[in-house]
C-alpha cells in the first residue's frame, strides 16, 4: 500500500497535493502504512478511506485497490449505517466498538470482527512531535479515526500476531524493507529480521540453516541475531535483469524454519537517501575527523580496528542528522532522544566467534558534526563484524522510513 499511495495522484483528489498535507495527516498516514496491525484511516467530512497492507484480508477483490481515497459512504454501503455514528464524534469524543461489520467468508468463521475508533479528532489530541520536527497544532481540517481490526481466538491451530511472547525458544524471521534501484541499473534489497525471543539472541552460521538463495548461501545476511526488530542489516544487490525472481532468505532457529522471498515487487519501493514527502535524510556517519561519509543503507566496511581479547576497543564516529527545509536542529526534550542530542549511535555484534560487550546501548550525538565513542570487549580471537547504526530521533526503526536511520560496518581483528 505504501507504493500505491507513493503512484497516487494525489493532486487530482479531494486530499490536494502531497506537499499541501497538514503534519496530523502525515502522522496518521505514517502510522497506518508501518503498522502491522490492520488499520484503515478516515479523513474529513465526507469521510474518505485509507489503509495499510495487513487491512487487505478485510477487504474483498471488489473492493481493493478501487477503495483508495474513496468515499466511505460508497466502500461500506453495506454497512454505512453502523459505521458512520461510530466516527461521528461530535457529540461522543470516546471509544467506540462494534462486533457485528460484515467481512469476508474466512474471517467469519474465523471469529468475531472488532472495530475500535480511538477519539481521534484532527489535531485536537495530544501533540505529538514527528521524526521531521514539526509540532502537531492549530485547527482540524476534520477527523482522523483509525479502525482497527482483529480477528477473534475462535480459528484452531492457528498462531495469531497476538500471541503471547516468548523469553526463549521463539524463532527468527526474515524481514523486507523494500528495494531501490542503483545508478547502474542494478537493484538493492533491503533486508532485516525478527527475532521473537524477548531475551534470547541467537548464533547461526551461514550455511543450511542460515542461507540466502539463488547465488548463496552467503550474501552477507548476519550470524548474530540480536532480540526484537532489526531494521535494514543487510543488502542483497540483484542485476538489471532481474525481472520476477525472487531471493529468499531461509533461517532454521529453535527447531523452526523461517523461509521469505524478497521481490522487486512494484509494492515494494523504497525511497533510502531522501524522504519523498517531506525531504527528510538519514543521519551521516564518519570513522575519521574528516573522512568518507556513509549514509543509508548497510553497503560495506567503513572501518578495520584491530584488538586484543578482553580488552575494550574504542569504536569512534562523527555524526550529523541533515536538516529538511523547515526542521528544527533539535527536537523538544523528552521525545525520541535523550535532551539536547541530535540523534543517537549504537553498535551491534553482526558476526564473529565470540561474545562482545558494549559499554553503551546506545550513545546520544549532542550536536552536528560530534565525535561519539563506544567501547567494544571481545571474548575470543577472530574476525568480527560490527553494525554501527545511526538514528534521528525518531527512535529505532523509525516508523518503518529508511530516511530515519543509516546502517554500516566496522571490522575487528582480535588478536
Amino acid at each position: 500500500m505504501a507504493g500505491r499511495m507513493r503512484a497516487f495522484d494525489w493532486s487530482a483528489s479531494a486530499l490536494g497535493s502531497t506537499h499541501d498535507w497538514p503534519e496530523n495527516l502525515r502522522v496518521a498516514i505514517r502510522l497506518c502504512l508501518t503498522s502491522r496491525f490492520p488499520i484503515c484511516l478516515w479523513w474529513a467530512r465526507p469521510l474518505r478511506f485509507l489503509y495499510n497492507d495487513a487491512f487487505l484480508p478485510w477487504l474483498s477483490d471488489t473492493k481493493h485497490p478501487r477503495a483508495l481515497m474513496q468515499l466511505g459512504r460508497e466502500v461500506w454501503s453495506e454497512d454505512w449505517d453502523t459505521i458512520d455514528p461510530m466516527l461521528d464524534l461530535s457529540d461522543n469524543p470516546v471509544a467506540s466498538f462494534c462486533g457485528q461489520i460484515a467481512v469476508g467468508e474466512e474471517f467469519r468463521r474465523a471469529g468475531k470482527c472488532r472495530i475500535d475508533v480511538p477519539p481521534h479528532r484532527g489535531e485536537r489530541s495530544t501533540s505529538v512531535f514527528t521524526r521531521h520536527r514539526r509540532w502537531m497544532t492549530g485547527a482540524s481540517l476534520g477527523i482522523v479515526a483509525s479502525w482497527a481490526v482483529a480477528a477473534g481466538a475462535q480459528r484452531p491451530q492457528t498462531n495469531l500476531p497476538l500471541d503471547p511472547p516468548r523469553e526463549r525458544g521463539a524463532s527468527i524471521t526474515p524481514a523486507y524493507e523494500g528495494w531501490y534501484a542503483n545508478p547502474d541499473g542494478t537493484f538493492s534489497m533491503l533486508i532485516g529480521y525478527y527475532n521473537r525471543n524477548t531475551k534470547e539472541a541467537l548464533d547461526v552460521p551461514v550455511g543450511p540453516n542460515n542461507r540466502v538463495e539463488p547465488g548463496g548461501p552467503d550474501q552477507g545476511q548476519p550470524t548474530h541475531f540480536e532480540i526484537g526488530r532489526q531494521w535494514g542489516v543487510f543488502v542483497v544487490k540483484v542485476p538489471k535483469d532481474f525481472g520476477t525472481k525472487a531471493v529468499t532468505w531461509t533461517i532454521v532457529s529453535n527447531g523452526e524454519t523461517q523461509s521469505v522471498p524478497f521481490t522487486l515487487n512494484k509494492g515494494y519501493p523504497i525511497s533510502p537517501f531522501k524522504e519523498l514527502g517531506m525531504g527528510n535524510q538519514p543521519p551521516v556517519l564518519a570513522f575519521s575527523q574528516g573522512g568518507a561519509k556513509v549514509t543509508g543503507p548497510p553497503t560495506g566496511v567503513s572501518a578495520s580496528l584491530t584488538g586484543t581479547v578482553n580488552q575494550p576497543v574504542a569504536i569512534s564516529a562523527w555524526v550529523e542528522d541533515p536538516k529538511a527545509p523547515g526542521e528544527a536542529e533539535a527536537p523538544p526534550a523528552g521525545f525520541g532522544l535523550p535532551p539536547g542530542s541530535v540523534a543517537t549511535v549504537s553498535l551491534h555484534k553482526f558476526r564473529g566467534p565470540g561474545k562482545v560487550t558494549f559499554d553503551k546501548a546506545r550513545v546520544p550525538v549532542p550536536k552536528q558534526g560530534a565525535m561519539v565513542t563506544c567501547l567494544a570487549t571481545f571474548s575470543a580471537p577472530g574476525e568480527y563484524l560490527l553494525r554501527v547504526q545511526a538514528n534521528d530521533e525518531s527512535g529505532e526503526g523509525g516508523f518503518g522510513f529508511q530516511c530515519c536511520w543509516t546502517n554500516t560496518y566496522v571490522k575487528v581483528t582480535v588478536q
